[in-house]
């Protein structure tokens, strides 16, 4: 059985008054009890890595020496300030010591002797999103060519999306193509401008303007720079509209349903509407069709719509048809969207012929967005935020992105302000950019925050490791220092294992075979509980009571004959420190090893009940492979000093 547990002993102060239970329990009303000095000779700083000290720590000289012709290892070493976690936690305390011998750093005088618990982030603490950005997202920037594929003409589009362009819908495939040999778990920033402005293509130069409300006779509509001429109707309430990326496309306004429209393929869509601007009209709803084809400029196309809305496109050139049945939807009225699309003019024989006017000006705005790949698609990943430019600039951040200690600072307040509403312990994940200092360089980073207590409070993904100060060195210390005491996380899991190692190593000798819950020394039926060495999973204390030993010891026993109370509950005592706890430890961190030039200890503080309660701690040094010899325990003036192994 393998348990980790975390590095540090979780803060001991303000331990709750123990509740009293029954006086025929093996544990009776117990008392508030103070909490002793734990006897640590030197103070423990604790310290958290900021973003800032990760690019440090990447550029100490002392690293950099360390993996000097290892290409591999120098690139991993540079990813950790880019990144700003580390991969492993042997990589961290292979390059944390020389972040603390740093003369910048501001603990640098402490002396020997002196022991500093760093937090640190590690990667395989921290969410799929943020590790798997942190680890490296590419950036990617649209291009032109981009932005001319998403429009669906080289002519007629701007460097830029809009509403009618969203960059949600082209992205994906935009991302798609650039990275044709992406693999699950890629992600990639992508930078793009952004106009919520729709333009307007195809306007008629020189300033013309449509003559409205229109009038039956000859009217004309604008696309690809040529003019296509059709009769009108008086009647002006049917229109088709292609909708989709069309290549070749068209429509016709005619109140006589065989009537058919003509007309020569160019570049560009053809859209008819009538005077108040409303598409698709017929029969009181709103109909539409695409048409999609690999038609060359110069073809003959035709286009009859019947009775039933059925659209007939033929080619000429290739005899070749498909129809199309109408869509309906009931798109209402929208005069606003006048001149989003090409739209009917009256022929004036005194105004210049039509031309390509420029795209309506609109001002495209910078914008970043996150994608990751699944394996076949790229998406946004959920409850993630990417920090805008806008955003910089708001932060009085003038570069564009963030530095130093920015991140800690800002993305709490950030997420204050745009996510007011948030709900307690949502948790969301910002993406920014992050500028090294140092290395002078820009990465991409992610920070997952949750929502505590009304704040915006990051989730490093910590690890703690402890480093002590020998002979002016910093060195990995993986000193282990346990609390158990009533009511501590880990106090459960502990004292159960406790019971389970008296169970296998006094029980089963004394009776082969029986079973946990009727084993001589475990509390009958409940086997929470061991009276050998007196701790319990159940009370989360160490019962050292002479009675309770007594009364609770198997048929027969005589092991306590003959012997005082105080020498009973003295025996209690040596078997906690000296085999069950010991063996408990080494069952739970078999990896437990020396560290040439360090004294490796593990240290517990737990419950004792006897009958007044009190917190003690027992200390063991690491000897070997998964090995501990006691130390010391405050229970005893006797140390390891005075024979006690």
């Amino acid at each position: 059985m393998k348990i980790s547990f975390k590095h540090i002993i979780p803060a001991l102060g303000a331990v709750a008054l123990l509740t009293a239970c029954d006086e025929n329990s093996w544990n009776d009303k117990l008392d508030g009890f103070e909490q002793p000095d734990i006897n640590q000779t030197v103070s423990t700083i604790e310290y958290t890595l900021t973003t800032a000290d990760y690019a440090k720590i990447a550029k100490e000289k002392a690293n950099t020496a360390m993996v000097e012709g290892n290409e591999a290892e120098a690139a991993e070493l540079a990813a950790i300030g880019t990144s700003g976690t580390f991969t492993s936690d042997e990589q961290a305390r292979k390059f944390i010591p020389a972040f603390l011998r740093d003369s910048t750093f501001e603990y640098f005088a402490l002396s020997d002797g002196a022991n500093i618990r760093v937090t640190y982030n590690l990667t395989t603490n921290l969410p799929e999103t943020v590790a798997g950005i942190n680890k490296g997202a590419k950036e990617y920037k649209v291009s032109e060519a981009d932005y001319q594929g998403a429009w669906g003409s080289d002519k007629d589009f701007i460097n830029g999306f809009a509403p009618m362009c969203a960059p949600a819908t082209s992205l994906p495939s935009i991302l798609k193509a650039a990275y044709p040999d992406a693999v699950a778990g890629d992600y990639v920033l992508a930078s793009y401008n952004y106009s919520s402005v729709n333009p307007i293509f195809g306007e008629v130069g020189g300033g013309d303007e449509p003559e409205l409300p229109l009038e039956p006779g000859e009217y004309y509509i604008v696309a690809g720079g040529n003019v296509i001429a059709m009769p009108l109707a008086a009647d002006k309430s049917y229109g088709y509209l292609p909708k989709g990326d069309v290549t070749v496309s068209g429509g016709v306004v005619n109140t006589d349903a065989a009537n058919a429209f003509t007309f020569t393929a160019v570049q560009g869509g053809y859209t008819i509407q009538d005077a108040s601007g409303r598409y698709l009209y017929q029969s009181g709803t709103y109909n539409s069709f695409n048409v999609s084809t690999d038609a060359v400029e110069g073809s003959t196309w035709t286009i009859t719509i019947d009775n039933d809305g059925l659209a007939t496109i033929t080619n000429a050139t290739v005899n070749k048809s498909i129809q199309y049945d109408s869509q309906y939807s009931s798109w209402g009225s929208y005069p606003d969207l006048r001149g989003t699309l090409p739209v009917l003019y009256k022929k004036d024989a005194s105004k210049k012929a039509p031309r390509r006017a420029p795209v309506e000006s609109v001002k495209p705005v910078a914008q970043y967005a996150i994608y990751t790949f699944n394996g076949s698609a790229w998406s946004t990943p959920a409850n993630t935020i990417v920090i805008q430019p806008e955003d910089y600039t708001a932060m009085g951040e003038t570069h564009g992105n963030l530095s130093g200690t920015g991140p800690d600072v800002l993305l709490p307040k950030f997420l204050a302000s745009k996510l007011p509403y948030a709900a307690e312990e949502d948790a969301q994940t910002v993406v920014f950019k992050y500028y090294d200092s140092s290395s002078k360089v820009t990465s991409v980073m992610a920070r997952q925050l949750i929502l505590t207590n009304g704040v915006w409070t990051p989730n490093y993904g910590a690890a703690t490791d402890k480093f002590t100060r020998k002979d002016g060195y910093w060195k990995y210390n993986p000193s282990v220092e346990l609390n158990i005491t009533k009511g501590a996380p880990d106090a459960t899991t502990v004292y159960m294992a406790c019971v389970k190692w008296v169970y296998n190593n006094v029980s089963l000798k004394m009776e082969p075979g029986c079973d946990i819950t009727a084993a001589p020394f475990i509390y009958k039926g409940k086997a929470n509980a061991e009276y050998w060495s007196g701790t319990s999973s159940y009370y989360g204390n160490t019962d050292v009571r002479a009675s309770t030993a007594e009364n609770n010891a198997p048929e027969g026993y005589t092991g306590y004959d003959g012997l005082t109370a105080d020498q009973i509950t003295a025996l209690i005592k040596e078997r906690f420190c000296l085999q069950t706890m010991r063996g408990t430890l080494e069952n739970l961190y078999p990896e437990m090893n020396t560290v040439p030039g360090m004294e490796v200890t593990y240290s517990v503080t737990f419950t004792s009940y006897a009958p007044a309660t009190t917190v003690e701690t027992v200390t063991y040094t690491v000897v070997g492979p998964g090995k501990l010899r006691y130390k010391s325990c405050t229970w005893f003036e006797a140390n390891e000093d005075e024979g006690w192994e």
